[in-house]
């Protein structure tokens, strides 16, 4: 029986994700009513599984320990501004639809029974956000070849340039109104460019970054006008979603690279 929980957390999991993950690609927006779903399906299995074992007391606990830490992660990431309304409501999900570890798959897989799923979950997230951060370094360095010096034409902190390196690109300035998906994080005061990076973002509905994004982008093409640019940095808003899927599909099969690697 616990083969068959398992087998329908997976597919009611992966639809879920799959479906939240193709409606952030096309619109950066994740109706809520896939992570209900996702909640109340997760919420049905937990149900039935504890009539089949209503005696595993460790296993109980994990699955509650699974779900706090979610919701505790997902409100201080969201009100840090750390993730995105969608994202932090698919962590949460998550910890509903996968709220053990599972075992039959993939046998020789090493799990750490003792920790929440979503944790290993969240470690695959951090794994492709690095990687993610080292294409954007990358990218960065061989665009000298068309833009020249990486901050020749903006001024910025030390922090805030380390910070455009991993997570920012540089466009060309004539083609800033072509944008989507896609943040400037320049401003231009007193005759002088300079880079706008801040450690912490406001969490705001859908709307309000909506409206924010549209009033940014409008001054910087004004700021474009006033000025000489041959190039704008800007941050790409990653489809977090897809991110999250992926790192699911990767603890499925091979659980965390990261736990191996510190021996937990």
């Amino acid at each position: 029986m616990t083969q068959v929980i398992e087998l329908i957390s997976i597919v009611l999991t992966l639809l879920c994700l799959a479906w939240g993950a193709y409606e952030d690609i096309k619109n950066r927006l994740a109706p809520d009513k896939i992570w209900l779903i996702q909640i109340i399906g997760g919420i049905i299995l937990i149900f039935w599984w504890n009539t089949e074992y209503p005696n595993n007391f460790i296993a109980k606990v994990l699955i509650v320990t699974n779900i706090l830490f979610s919701i505790l992660f997902a409100m201080v990431s969201f009100y840090s501004g750390a993730f995105g309304g969608g994202d932090a409501k698919a962590i949460i999900a998550l910890s509903f639809s996968a709220p053990f570890n599972y075992l039959f798959l993939n046998s020789s897989v090493n799990r750490t029974e003792i920790l929440p799923p979503v944790l290993s979950i969240l470690l695959n997230f951090l794994i492709l956000f690095i990687l993610l951060a080292l294409i954007f370094l990358a990218n960065n360095l061989a665009s000298n070849k068309q833009f020249g010096s990486l901050f020749n034409e903006t001024n910025g902190t030390f922090f805030s340039k380390f910070s455009v390196l991993l997570s920012c690109r540089r466009v060309d300035a004539a083609k800033i109104h072509q944008l989507q998906h896609e943040d400037p994080i320049e401003i231009y005061t007193d005759g002088a460019w300079k880079l706008n990076v801040s450690i912490y973002n406001p969490p705001m509905d859908d709307e309000s970054y909506e409206k924010m994004e549209k009033k940014l982008k409008e001054d910087t093409i004004s700021w474009i006008e006033q000025s000489s640019r041959s190039y704008i940095w800007v941050r790409p808003q990653p489809p977090g979603l897809v991110f999250i899927l992926v790192a699911y599909i990767m603890w499925i099969f091979i659980d965390s690279p990261l736990l191996f690697f510190l021996k937990l």
